[in-house]
């Protein structure tokens, strides 16, 4: 699993930094849904609504938002859905104190690991965005327990969740091994430079791990979405080098381009 010092290593560059490429309104770091919209903002809320809808998330519910980044699905969640003081877990100590500084009363943020999480109440319902990845290492595969923390996950989110309750999940999902040398560098370059202590499920491997837990009732492939987004992204990270070079140097620059150019191929081929 991912530690705390592998999520701040990447999250805690500079919150200033993610607002220079993310979407304005929601701040949203995972792929963005694309059907019918035209631009990055209208494509990240169509993203939170339809994770929203899938977890059946209604008027005065408790939501739990697992790895919830600066807060976008909570205040879509707020305004959108009418929740009752959604709770959102972070490991990033820059993603809390941004949601902090929000300074809204209706929101709890947390800084805790589902996996550390404790809860007397129950959920109605669960979301998790873009998290997923991070909950098993490069080492639990190797020693074949990426299974265990899957089914940990799934299993704590039953624990949190009233009976019945639903979970809208998003996560990218390892379809296949790289096959030449360009697609083993890009794998190689985003997994040890850009997100240390993360690895990808399968969809065979999600499946195991919720067996008996949850029941898929629905399931979406948006890959060229993603593709789409990282774009995007990449646009808006070159519309302010000359701000990303003055504040955060050269080197971590082009570190971005590289990153979001290895994202993009994966899901692109």
């Amino acid at each position: 699993m991912a530690t705390l010092q592998d999520i701040q290593f990447h999250y805690d560059t500079g919150n200033d930094l993610f607002t220079l490429f993310l979407d304005h309104e929601h701040k949203m770091y995972s792929c963005a849904v694309w059907q019918d919209c035209n631009t990055l903002e209208a494509a990240q809320a169509k993203k939170l609504d339809r994770i929203a809808t899938f977890a059946k998330v209604k008027p005065g519910d408790r939501v739990l938002d697992v790895g919830c980044g600066w807060g976008g699905m909570l205040l879509y969640l707020l305004d959108k859905f009418k929740v009752k003081k959604p709770t959102g877990l972070t490991l990033s100590q820059e993603q809390f104190n941004f949601i902090k500084s929000l300074d809204i009363a209706e929101i709890d943020i947390k800084i805790c690991s589902w996996s550390d999480f404790h809860e007397s109440k129950a959920f109605d319902a669960i979301v998790s965005i873009g998290a997923f990845e991070h909950f098993a290492s490069l080492d639990n595969k190797a020693n074949e327990t990426h299974i265990d923390v899957y089914r940990d996950f799934f299993e704590c989110c039953r624990n949190l969740s009233r009976k019945g309750s639903s979970l809208g999940l998003q996560t990218i999902v390892l379809n296949r091994v790289p096959s030449n040398l360009r697609e083993l560098r890009d794998a190689k370059y985003l997994l040890e430079k850009v997100f240390p202590g993360s690895s990808l499920p399968t969809i065979e491997e999600i499946k195991v791990s919720m067996s008996n837990l949850y029941r898929v009732e629905k399931m979406l492939t948006i890959g060229q979405d993603y593709a789409k987004t990282l774009s995007e992204w990449k646009t808006r990270l070159c519309n302010n080098e000359n701000i990303i070079v003055e504040r955060y140097g050269r080197e971590l620059y082009e570190h971005y381009l590289m990153y979001f150019d290895s994202a993009r191929r994966n899901f692109e081929d």
